[in-house]
């Protein structure tokens, strides 16, 4: 889901919401997802991203990306960006 994030709405500026199930060990996929989420600090237009833990067992991760246009967001977007 695409949103302008409230305090960037006048620039222009994005926010992205990913929700990944946890399956298997909640530790290594919190590795593997701050690992790709330190890879998109490469591309052109990302800006920051937060990992939220889950609060209960079957809870799912979430993340949050911030970009500097929906243009950004949706040239590098992957839908199995996060999702292993």
């Amino acid at each position: 889901m695409l949103r302008a994030t409230q305090g960037f709405r006048n620039a222009g500026r994005i926010s992205a919401a990913h929700r990944i199930p946890v399956q298997g060990d909640p530790n290594l996929l919190e590795n593997q997802l701050h690992e790709q989420a330190a890879r998109l600090r490469q591309l052109p237009g990302f800006l920051s991203y937060r990992l939220l833990r889950p609060i209960g067992p079957d809870d799912p991760f979430t993340i949050l990306t911030f970009w500097q246009t929906r243009q950004h967001y949706e040239r590098y977007y992957r839908p199995d960006l996060f999702y292993h």
